[in-house]
Order: C-alpha cells, then structure tokens, then sequence
C-alpha cells in the first residue's frame, strides 16, 4: 500500500496552545505511524479544514485521534461517497453505505476536491453526486435517483445541465471503454 502525506494545520490564537496542540499532534501522528506535515495557524487564517477540536473537557488526545481517522477514512479511495449536500455552511457527506457525516466546510471548496476525480459532477446548487452511485436519469436529466433511492434534482439551468450531461456521458463512455478493454 502506498503511504500517504498529510498536511495537518493546528489553529489557535494562544501560541501557547498552538505549541501544545503541535506536540500532541506530532505524537499521535508517531504513534499512528503517519507521514505528516505540520502547519501552525491564528484563528481565522485556516480554511476548509475536514476536521475540528475544540477547546474543552474531556481527554484531547482521543479527540484529536478520532478526528484524525475520520479524516484518513475520508481522504482514502477506498471510502465510497455516493453524495455530497451542502447545508448551510456545512456538508453533510453520504457514502455509499448510507452513513453521514457533516462537515465544517462550503460546497464549493468540496467539489474543487472532487474535481480531480471524473465520477462526480455538481448537478445543482446544494449536491455533488458521484455517477458511480446513480441508478436512474428521470426525465431529461431532471432527476438523478441514487442507487439508495434518494432521489436528487438536476439544476434547470441550461448550462449546469448541459455539463451534468456531458459528465455523465463521459462516465458511461469510461465505463464502456473499461468494460470492452479500450483505452
């Protein structure tokens, strides 16, 4: 298996705190075996982060551990998101499997991260869908109904269904090519 970097940004106004944060980062990460990369942040200067821990009660270091998985569940191609839906300032993340999990981030910055991989495609203003996990096209492209059953509207918008057309047209072109060996 290939070992992955992380760039992990530690956030806080109180230097103090930022240093104590860094070092019980930098041990879990030992701990854990990760490769890692450490970036130090005032509030505020830090966006789009996949994870948080707060201040407060409680043992920090199992916080901190138990942020840093989900986020390595989260960045490894194995865990299968069927969907992404924005809500409010937040996304609420759905894999496959029907488990959610809502995240601290915009839309828009989840699907400049979902760009690079072709399967998904931005079908309206609040959802990313990954094509893999559509099981039917209602109508012309009016509705994608996901393999869960949910069924998730396509923007009316000339040009957003037009690029959600061409994207899914290209996903069943790879899907033939992969099928039929041709590349």
């Amino acid at each position: 298996m290939e070992s992955r970097k992380y760039l992990i940004g530690v956030c806080d106004d109180d230097e103090w705190y930022r240093n104590r944060i860094s070092r019980a980062v930098k041990l879990i990460c030992q701990q854990m075996d990760i490769l890692y990369e450490l970036r130090t942040y005032d509030s505020g200067e830090a966006a789009g982060v996949m994870g948080f821990v707060t201040k407060g009660s409680g043992d920090e270091t199992q916080r901190l551990i138990s942020i840093f998985q989900r986020c390595i569940e989260r960045l490894n191609p194995e865990v299968k998101l069927a969907y992404i839906e924005a809500r409010r300032h937040q996304i609420c993340i759905v894999s496959a499997d029907g488990i959610e999990e809502v995240i601290a981030c915009g839309i828009d910055m989840a699907e400049e991260k979902c760009r690079e991989k072709k399967n998904f495609v931005r079908c309206q203003r609040s959802y990313i869908v990954n094509l893999e996990y559509v099981d039917k096209v209602i109508g012309n492209f009016d509705q994608f109904i996901m393999k869960d059953g949910t069924a998730i509207s396509i923007s009316r918008s000339k040009e957003r269904k037009q690029a959600v057309k061409s994207a899914y047209a290209s996903y069943k072109e790879r899907q033939i090519s992969d099928l039929f060996g041709e590349k």
